[in-house]
């Protein structure tokens, strides 16, 4: 049994190196992805030349390949990654400048005091607000929040329990609050 006021839910907020990959890999090769909805990268990432990669090619898989990323799917996973030629040759050859933006990104973050853990009591208060709103005790829930390196206050959900947020966004806790609100009054 649980003990009375102990959290039944769990919200995880956090950055994925994969997704950062991924898109590194979208805008240091300037693609125009159709029916792609996320925002350039944050901090601006430059166009580089990419010998032997066929762009077009590249271009056509991305999207889907992003998908299967976003799902969990692992870019170590050689199976799975087979899907993708193209975009295994792009990552094979930009491996140096992905690892340098990586260190880049890393390096923003410390300098900029981009790790809130330690901020986030008011998240708490706010699914305790969602369910006095209810009327009622909040069910068990897990939420994750990947947090995405693109510019302006982007917002996506992505399934029952998923949600993607730019840093812009989460770090205003004014319109976060009031995007996650929702979520939480569905899940919770």
């Amino acid at each position: 049994m649980l003990a009375e006021r102990q959290p039944t839910w769990t919200l995880q907020i956090g950055v994925r190196p994969d997704v950062r990959t991924a898109l590194f890999l979208r805008d240091v090769l300037a693609l125009s992805v159709p029916d792609d909805p996320y925002p350039l990268t944050d901090p601006w990432v430059p166009v580089l030349p990419a010998p032997g990669v066929d762009r077009a090619a590249v271009e056509a898989e991305w999207l889907h390949w992003f998908d299967g990323v976003l799902d969990g799917m692992p870019i170590g996973d050689d199976r799975w990654m087979s899907r993708w030629p193209a975009v295994c040759r792009a990552l094979g050859a930009l491996i140096e400048p992905i690892r340098q933006w990586d260190a880049q990104l890393t390096r923003h973050e410390l300098r900029h005091g981009r790790h809130r853990d330690s901020s986030r009591m008011w998240i708490t208060d706010l699914v305790s607000d969602v369910g006095t709103e209810l009327e009622r005790a909040v069910r068990p829930f897990h939420l994750t929040i990947t947090e995405l390196p693109v510019r302006g206050q982007f917002w996506m959900r992505r399934g029952f329990n998923q949600v993607l947020a730019s840093p812009a966004l989460i770090d205003n806790t004014a319109a976060f609050s009031w995007a996650l609100r929702p979520v939480l009054r569905e899940i919770a």
